[in-house]
């Protein structure tokens, strides 16, 4: 199914906390992964918002059949849900850099998975709201 973003990412961070690690005995990544995670994540689905290049639709492109892709509402959903998705990262970052116990653990696992099961709904919602034949009136 292809090489998304977040594989790259995932090499490129492994790589990096290898040398980190193994290379400089380095362990703050480790000891704060949650932080590093979410905060990569946040970022790179915020760049692909100001490029204007939806970081949910290398995903959507999985389901949705290619005559659909260049569509203005595939772009517009996908732009919109993948501002919910990094909206929903940074939550989760902000939740582990400031809370603590449970909550730096447990919360953006409940914002994650809310996220989760929200997001093929909406994106249904807006794939009918936006496809659907304009009324006129």
């Amino acid at each position: 199914q292809g090489i998304t973003s977040v594989d790259l990412l995932a090499v490129g961070f492994g790589a990096l906390n290898a040398v980190l690690y193994f290379g400089f005995d380095d362990k703050t990544v480790i000891q704060n992964l949650d932080v590093a995670i979410y905060t990569l994540l946040a970022a790179l689905i915020t760049l692909s918002l100001v490029r204007r290049q939806p970081w949910t639709a290398q995903f959507a492109r999985r389901v949705i059949p290619p005559e659909l892709w260049e569509r203005p509402a595939f772009h517009t959903i996908n732009m919109r849900i993948t501002a919910l998705w990094a909206g929903a990262f940074v939550v989760c970052d902000l939740l582990a850099l400031l809370g603590s116990g449970a909550v730096r653990h447990y919360a953006p696992i409940a914002v994650l998975i809310t996220t989760a099961v929200l997001v093929p709904r909406l994106a249904r919602w807006y794939r009918a709201r936006l496809l659907a034949p304009a009324v006129v009136q």
